[in-house]
């Protein structure tokens, strides 16, 4: 089946990265078990999960003094969270590394409710989502399936540009294309930066 856990193994393949870091795991079968690095960690609070650190995102990287070849950001699905995973994340991620966002492309506004209110989920990451493309030093291209699926890197070439003026869900379902980088998934490595570069 084609999803997230492809996607992230396809740039283990590609980049030969040896480490990887999961943010939210809720079952180690899902996906963790499946990526082929020899090194993984992942994080979450709910004991069910399995964890290896059972703890928030927070608590972890506060704790962590280590740093990452490709990190998955799919913990808590709130806006303000996924921010402060993703410059955490930035932080913890080494040269030439992923940082890859699940849920930035919600395909209906019922999935994006925070609080929870549907069996499927994608709260509100797409807002976060949409600001990427505007970082100075981030360059990122999301593929069109599994809610969207943003796979970022660091360009240090890359300077800030202006952010969206109105995200609301009628301006982002109308323009989500250009604001998510949003491309075929079969086209993603047209889109990645060549194998042993970074920019």
């Amino acid at each position: 089946m084609l999803n997230h856990t492809t996607l992230l193994n396809l740039l283990v393949r590609r980049y030969m990265l040896k480490s990887y870091l999961e943010i939210g795991v809720y079952d180690r079968s899902l996906n963790f078990n499946k990526i082929l690095c020899s090194d993984k960690v992942c994080v979450d609070p709910a004991v069910s999960a399995g964890a290896d650190f059972e703890g928030t995102s927070d608590e972890y990287f506060e704790s962590c003094d280590r740093k990452f070849d490709l990190i998955f950001i799919d913990g808590l699905h709130h806006e303000e969270q996924v921010e402060k995973d993703f410059d955490n994340s930035l932080l913890h991620l080494n040269p030439g590394g992923f940082i890859v966002l699940h849920d930035c492309n919600p395909a209906l506004e019922k999935y994006t409710h925070v609080p929870r209110d549907n069996k499927i989920w994608c709260g509100d990451v797409w807002k976060f989502a949409v600001m990427v493309k505007t970082l100075k030093g981030v360059r990122n291209v999301t593929a069109d399936f599994d809610h969207g699926v943003m796979v970022c890197w660091v360009d240090e070439t890359k300077e800030a540009t202006e952010e969206p003026v109105i995200i609301d869900w009628k301006y982002f379902s109308q323009r989500r294309t250009e604001l998510l980088n949003l491309v075929p998934v079969n086209d993603i490595i047209k889109y990645l930066p060549d194998a042993g570069s970074s920019d």
